[in-house]
């Protein structure tokens, strides 16, 4: 049986499974916007597009 996964739990399933990777990915992201921006600040911006349990695990 396939389950679907909402955005907010498949996000944190990623990062359970490999966190030194998602971080790496969202520090390249933040990075590669014109201007670039802190991580912080994309973190903020993913909290309230609405996962704001991913951002904070990636905070911790």
């Amino acid at each position: 049986m396939l389950a679907t996964a909402v955005a907010a739990d498949f996000l944190l399933d990623l990062h359970d499974l490999a966190p030194d990777a998602v971080r790496a990915a969202l520090e390249q992201q933040a990075a590669d916007l014109h201007p670039a921006w802190p991580l912080e600040q994309l973190l903020d911006a993913l909290a309230t597009a609405g996962v704001p349990r991913f951002a904070a695990a990636i905070r911790r």
